[in-house]
């Protein structure tokens, strides 16, 4: 009886060992697929997407700006050519030259400072409203925009303030991160820059891109370019229009490719509104794809940071036909502010 009950015993613990080796094998299974679905190559290496809240808490916890802090200004000098338009479609207005004061959302938020806008006759202003972070910080009736879930809730108190400014004839241009999109490029992954065609790439904030071919991203700037050509808003310039250049962008799978961003800035230049574009100065053209040649020919600006005279602005002015098209971007220590304008 004793050597039957043992033996009973032992098979009671061989079941329960292979239950317990099936159960592990199972959540590892679970786990695998999750990890698989969830994983995106950072320039700090391989992480999961579900930790994403843990790397953005620094951003996430910043003070908000101190909305009577002066920003740069943007200036242009004597822009005479004309958007270039197809010989079908009437002509974009002349683009005036450019003085204006660089702002923040956060500056737009306080009565007070608007209201020092309107004292101080400032005539032109540009603010950021779409950032690397993507979200759209106006109001928007439009499906893509509002079916996405990525209009902020202080868009309402944005949009008053720049009617009061509209409304004292203030010359506003509107700042957009294109392709830098840390919303819909992580829900549109098949869009968005990879290293294998699935597994997500960031660059060193841990923002996504979308690919320049992607058709959402696309359609998501000429919503958001007609959303504001709807409120009156009267430029938009475009940053981040560039294939990735910060991170370890040499193991994104989809190289550069000068004549896919060309053709994107055909597409969403057939816009009403007027649109300019940053040329990215702190890396090859052949990271970048941008080929300032081909982006000229759709862009009403091509936007550069630095004065005429520096070494940046040297290099984008050499790739030019039209240089009544190149805006500058500088720093004016002595009004503290950004100043952007053409020469």
């Amino acid at each position: 009886m004793r050597r039957g009950v043992g033996s009973s015993r032992r098979r009671n613990r061989k079941r329960v060992w292979i239950i317990s080796i099936l159960f592990v094998l199972c959540l590892a299974l679970v786990l695998g697929y999750m990890a698989y679905e969830n994983l995106i190559f950072t320039a700090d290496g391989v992480q999961l997407s579900f930790f994403d809240s843990l790397f953005n808490k620094e951003e996430e916890d910043k003070p908000e700006e101190n909305p009577d802090t002066p920003k740069p200004t943007i200036t242009t000098e004597a822009p005479t050519t004309q958007a270039t338009t197809q010989a079908t479609e009437a002509p974009k207005p002349e683009l005036p030259d450019l003085s204006a004061k660089w702002i923040t959302l956060a500056n737009l938020k306080s009565e007070n400072y608007v209201n020092s806008l309107i004292n101080d006759d400032v005539k032109q202003i540009l603010v950021t409203v779409k950032d690397k972070d993507g979200i759209f910080h106006l109001p928007a009736e439009n499906d893509i925009i509002n079916g996405k879930n990525i209009v902020a809730d202080d868009a309402e108190m944005i949009a008053n303030s720049i009617k009061t400014l509209k409304d004292n004839d203030v010359y506003i241009i509107c700042g957009i991160s294109a392709l830098r999109d840390n919303v819909l490029a992580r829900a549109h992954r098949n869009e968005a820059v990879t290293t294998n065609g699935e597994t997500l790439w960031l660059d060193r904030d841990n923002m996504t891109w979308f690919d320049p071919s992607s058709e959402t991203a696309a359609n998501y700037i000429i919503a958001m370019a007609d959303a504001l050509y709807d409120m009156g808003i009267d430029e938009v310039m475009l940053t981040n229009f560039a294939y990735p250049y910060m991170g370890k962008y040499n193991l994104i799978m989809n190289k550069p490719d000068e004549n896919v961003l060309a053709a994107l800035a055909e597409k969403i230049t057939e816009s009403d509104m007027p649109m300019g574009v940053v040329a990215v100065t702190a890396a090859d053209k052949a990271t970048t794809g941008q080929n300032i040649s081909l982006l000229e020919e759709h862009f009403d600006r091509i936007m550069v940071t630095g004065s005429p005279e520096s070494d940046s602005a040297k290099v984008i002015s050499d790739q030019m036909k039209d240089l009544d098209k190149l805006t500058y971007i500088v720093d004016n220590p002595i009004e503290n502010i950004n100043h952007i304008y053409t020469k």
